[in-house]
């Protein structure tokens, strides 16, 4: 597991995705963009009607016109953050895109914990199933004013340097709150309180990569040229699936990148098909095996041939073999 430092500084780095789709809203909406500062913790929810890059790049224009710009945004591979318009938003801001691997929604857990907890106040909250993104506005105040179990603090002293005036009248919670602070944590500066912020999140990511790390074993390493499997997901249909092969391929390690992760692509060009080209990590991969060396597959071809990568991509079949038992041929 891999972690990068925090910037003790509010919005340098933002996490966004979307979440939905939800029963069209009254004002045509369906889904939720939510943003996510990894270091203040600071949440942004914004109802939108589709999840295309231009409704995206509005809401960072206007976050940007609070905040300022930052420096990088990290997201998943979805159409709007894939979009050629997106790329080049990215690029006129000097903005560093970094779109996390396929399948690996821990590379974004900063902002996918943040969509458990909207859902988590959507289904008690919603007495309307038609207007539930009214309820936006509240879900994210709740979660900006409330103490951060990690910082310390909460979002708004954190990006504010004072708590605000609250909106929803929980006074309740805001006297318990209260009651909880130290008279040293309400005396402290803003670079203090960012300060301290900031080694409690690096402490704490440190006890997570400790617990992560004795959970799973060490990644497999792959250099460029390597043929590999990935993990196969059927697309839904409604038609059963049991049959279908766990791991599809071969593809070819294009380059490797760091933490574990690599470019795979389709081997040859497929006529009528876009060529493959995608992030995958280390444990989303499988070698691809050859066959097994005392099985004479082209004793008719000459003895200096060599079997094209290609012919091999094309057959369908991989042969799957150790030293302790039969090769064996899989679909």
């Amino acid at each position: 597991m891999y972690f990068e430092e925090i910037e003790p500084i509010p919005f340098r780095c933002l996490h966004i995705d979307h979440l939905g789709p939800f029963p069209r809203s009254r004002k045509g909406n369906y889904h939720i963009i939510a943003i996510s500062d990894p270091f203040s913790k600071y949440t942004i929810l914004r109802a939108v009607r589709t999840t295309n890059a231009k409704s995206v790049i509005a809401l960072l224009i206007d976050v940007s016109a609070y905040f300022g710009l930052p420096k990088r945004i990290i997201s998943d591979r979805g159409s709007a953050f894939t979009a050629k318009e997106f790329e080049q938003y990215c690029d006129r801001n000097d903005i560093l895109h970094i779109k996390v691997p396929v399948r690996t929604p821990r590379a974004n857990g900063q902002v996918e914990r943040v969509n458990q907890t909207i859902l988590s106040h959507l289904r008690c909250s919603t007495e309307n199933r038609h207007e539930w993104d009214t309820l936006l506005p509240m879900i994210q105040w709740s979660l900006n004013s409330q103490k951060h179990s990690t910082t310390g603090f909460t979002p708004n002293r954190i990006v504010f340097d004072f708590e605000l005036r609250d909106v929803i009248a929980n006074r309740m919670i805001q006297a318990l709150n209260n009651e909880n602070d130290t008279d040293t944590e309400t005396t402290l500066t803003s670079i203090e309180i960012r300060q301290k912020a900031a080694e409690r999140i690096m402490n704490e990511k440190t006890r997570w990569k400790l617990r992560f790390d004795a959970k799973h074993k060490s990644p497999t390493t792959y250099e460029e040229g390597d043929l590999v499997v990935v993990e196969n997901v059927p697309t839904a249909t409604g038609e059963s699936h049991k049959l279908e092969p766990k791991y599809k391929g071969p593809y070819i390690i294009s380059k490797v990148l760091r933490h574990d992760r690599y470019v795979i692509e389709d081997l040859a060009d497929i006529r009528g098909r876009r060529r493959y080209s995608s992030v995958y990590t280390s444990d989303k991969l499988k070698p691809w095996c050859y066959l097994s060396p005392e099985i004479d597959c082209y004793e008719e071809s000459d003895e200096n041939d060599e079997p094209e990568i290609g012919s091999i991509s094309m057959s369908g079949e991989a042969e799957l073999s150790s030293p302790d038992t039969e090769s064996t041929t899989l679909p």
